[in-house]
């Protein structure tokens, strides 16, 4: 088990090479790479047809899609 919250970086030849790290910083650096991606992609989907939802309207089809949890 790893002790550090920070990633290792390891090189070879002066350039980078991999990159080692516990699960709960991938996960976490997943995470947010997975939410970035999402908000580029309502960025681009309301640039491209100019219509908004309200976060009321917004929650409720979530809720009625994947269930209030």
């Amino acid at each position: 088990m790893m002790d550090t919250v920070e990633p290792i970086f390891v090189t070879k030849n002066g350039y980078g090479s991999m990159v080692m790290m516990s699960m709960e910083v991938y996960e976490k650096a997943f995470a947010r790479q997975h939410a970035i991606d999402l908000i580029n992609e309502s960025i681009r989907e309301f640039e491209k047809s100019g219509e908004l939802t309200d976060g009321k309207s917004f929650i409720q089809e979530m809720k009625a899609k994947y269930g209030e949890k």
